[in-house]
């Protein structure tokens, strides 16, 4: 999950289903984005009050999404400059599972 906030200051939930360095593609809801808009992603925090990093870039694709009563739109997020991999990724990856405690 992320926070994805448009330059208006809109503000609303999205679900990315897939991460590189250069961008990201998700789902979100709410009105349609256009592409060129600018908008930021910051990571869930999984604790309240947790630094999260924010990532800016740029909408390249917005689509319908016809797959869900919740998520209705795709977008496809562009990153403004480089990002390293491991940036992107810890920005944007779910927290790890912690192992099971053995009985």
């Amino acid at each position: 999950m992320v926070r994805l906030e448009t330059v208006d200051g809109d503000a609303r939930p999205a679900v990315v289903r897939d991460a590189s360095e250069s961008g990201v593609f998700l789902l979100t809801h709410g009105t349609a984005l256009e592409v060129g808009d600018t908008v930021e992603l910051q990571l869930v925090a999984a604790e309240p009050g947790e630094a999260t990093p924010r990532v800016r870039g740029r909408v390249v694709r917005a689509k319908p999404w016809e797959a869900g009563d919740l998520w209705r739109l795709g977008l496809g997020i562009r990153f403004d400059g480089k990002w390293s991999p491991e940036l992107v990724l810890a920005a944007l990856a779910p927290p790890p599972i912690p192992p099971a405690e053995a009985s």
